[in-house]
C-alpha cells in the first residue's frame, strides 16, 4: 500500500452550509475595487502602465462559468484591460506553462490561477512570481497568503453528484460507490494531478485500504476530462452517479434543468484555488491588477457570493473556508504524486 505522507488540514466538525444566490451581494460591497486601486501614488502608477499595456493572458483550471464571471467583472472595472483567458484540466494547462517557463515566459501566461500549490510554492523559491503588492492586500487574510507572491482565493469542496432518475436511494457518503444497485452506473475521475491524488489517497484514509480496488470492483467508467465529463455524463443519463465534483459545475447542469443533484459528504475534502502573476511576463503590470482585482471583495463576491465556494475574505453568500478540509501542498512533491498516479493506475487500468 501506499504509505500516506499527506496531512490534511484539521477542520471543525460542523457540517457545510450551502448559502442561497445572492444576485444583489456584488452592489453591497461597500469599496469598489475601482475606490480602493485610487489610494496609493504607487499603485496608481502600476494601473496607469498596466492600461498601457493593454492586455492581460490569464491561465486557469478553474470552471467555465468562475472565468467569465471574473473576466466579465474586470473587464468592467478595467476596461482599458483585455483579457486574453486560457482554461483546461491540469494535464493540459501545466505543460503548457512549463513550454512557456523554458522559454522564457516570451508571450504567454501574465497570470494562472490553479489548484496545484505546491507548483505555486516552488516557483516562488525560484523567483518567478511577481510579489503581491495591490490595495487588496489590506484586509486579506494572512493564512491565506504564501510567500509574499501567492494568495489562496478560492475554496471548493468535493461533492458527490448524481441523476435523480437514475439513482433510487440518494448517496450519504463514499460507501455508497459500492453498492450492488450502482454497479456498472458509476463514473469516476482519474488521478493526474496533485488534486486527484491527494483525494484518492483521502479516500483510502477515511475508506479502507481495499476501498480502490472494490470501487474498481464496480466496473466504473473512468472520465480523463475529470468533473466536467463526469458531469455531462450524469446529466446525459451515460452515468448514474460521480465521485469527484464540485458544485459550481453540478449547479450549472441543475439550472438547465438536468435531473441531477449532489450531496456533501462527511467528512469532506476539498481543493484551494491560488493565483499569481509572474515577474518575467510581457505585461506585469497588468498581471499584478488582474490578482489585485480577483482577491478583492468585489471580485470575491463575483465568484463565490453565489454559495457554490468559500472566500478566505468570506464575503457575504459565500460558504465558509474553515469547513473544507485541504490536503498539506508540502506534502504533494511532484516524487510522490507520480508514485501515487503510478499505483493507482495499476488498480484501475489493468
Amino acid at each position: 500500500m501506499f504509505e500516506s505522507l499527506c496531512c490534511f488540514a484539521r477542520r471543525p466538525a460542523r457540517g457545510l452550509f450551502l448559502a442561497t444566490l445572492v444576485v444583489s451581494a456584488i452592489a453591497n460591497v461597500s469599496d469598489s475595487h475601482a475606490q480602493s486601486a485610487s489610494a496609493g501614488s504607487d499603485w496608481n502608477k502600476v494601473v496607469e502602465a498596466a492600461k498601457k499595456e493593454g492586455r492581460v493572458n490569464f491561465y486557469t483550471v478553474a470552471v467555465t462559468d468562475v472565468m467569465n464571471r471574473l473576466v466579465a467583472g474586470f473587464r468592467k472595472a478595467y476596461p482599458e484591460i483585455s483579457v486574453e483567458p486560457f482554461r483546461g484540466v491540469n494535464n493540459q494547462v501545466m505543460p503548457r506553462l512549463e513550454q512557456e517557463r523554458a522559454s522564457g515566459y516570451a508571450d504567454g501566461a501574465d497570470v494562472f490561477m490553479g489548484t496545484e500549490l505546491f507548483w505555486f510554492e516552488q516557483r516562488g523559491r525560484d523567483g518567478e512570481l511577481a510579489r503581491l503588492a495591490g490595495p487588496s492586500l489590506q484586509g486579506f487574510p494572512s493564512q491565506y497568503l504564501r510567500g509574499g507572491s501567492i494568495a489562496m482565493v478560492g475554496f471548493e469542496p468535493y461533492v458527490i453528484a448524481y441523476n435523480k432518475n437514475l439513482v433510487g436511494t440518494p448517496p450519504k457518503g463514499y460507501a455508497d460507490f459500492l453498492r450492488p444497485d450502482l454497479k456498472g452506473k458509476i463514473g469516476v475521475a482519474p488521478a493526474m494531478s496533485s488534486a486527484t491524488a491527494s483525494f484518492y489517497e483521502w479516500l483510502e484514509k477515511n475508506q479502507g485500504p481495499e476501498y480502490l480496488q472494490k470501487l474498481k470492483d464496480q466496473n466504473p467508467k473512468i472520465y480523463a476530462g475529470s468533473a466536467t465529463q463526469l458531469n455531462q455524463a450524469l446529466g446525459s443519463g451515460e452515468i448514474a452517479i460521480a465521485n469527484f465534483s464540485i458544485p459550481a459545475l453540478t449547479r450549472l447542469l441543475m439550472a438547465q434543468g438536468a435531473p441531477v443533484d449532489y450531496v456533501v459528504p462527511t467528512p469532506s475534502l476539498g481543493n484551494a484555488m491560488s493565483i499569481a502573476s509572474f515577474s518575467k511576463s510581457k505585461r506585469s503590470n497588468a498581471g499584478a491588477v488582474f490578482v489585485d482585482y480577483v482577491m478583492s471583495a468585489e471580485g470575491q463576491v463575483i465568484w463565490h457570493g453565489g454559495g457554490a465556494s468559500a472566500s478566505p475574505r468570506g464575503v457575504k453568500g459565500s460558504l465558509a473556508a474553515d469547513q473544507i478540509g485541504i490536503p498539506d501542498s508540502g506534502a504533494y512533491t511532484d516524487a510522490v504524486v507520480k508514485k501515487y498516479l503510478e499505483r493507482w493506475g495499476q488498480i484501475f487500468n489493468k
